[in-house]
């Protein structure tokens, strides 16, 4: 959906022109080699994207998760799974002992 929204903003741009030098003012094209046909093409060049709409949607996107009370609620409510360790985790202070008298026991 972000790829359709991105397409959506910047359909329609202008074709770049040559910013300085003897072409300056004219059209840009980059020489393709195209594999399929075993020839070289111009293809245009366009102006560079513009992404002045992604501030408009994330301004829209925090306005729909502000709750009644005004509070930021980004995360939808989820059921997570139970942890698949089959053992309790055991404290981070045995596990660095157990690490280092591996190496201590040589």
């Amino acid at each position: 959906m972000l790829a359709a929204l991105d397409n959506n903003n910047n359909v329609g741009r202008q074709q770049a022109t040559v910013k300085s030098g003897q072409r300056k003012g004219e059209a840009r094209y980059n020489a393709v080699f195209r594999k399929d046909r075993k020839s070289w093409i111009a293809r245009p060049v366009y102006q560079p994207k513009s992404y002045e709409y992604i501030d408009r949607l994330m301004e829209n996107v925090k306005q729909l998760c502000i709750n009644s009370t005004g509070d930021v609620d980004y995360l939808p409510k989820r059921h997570l799974p139970r942890n698949i360790a089959a053992e309790d985790k055991p404290e981070k202070k045995l596990l660095i002992q157990e690490h280092q008298s591996r190496f201590d026991a040589q």
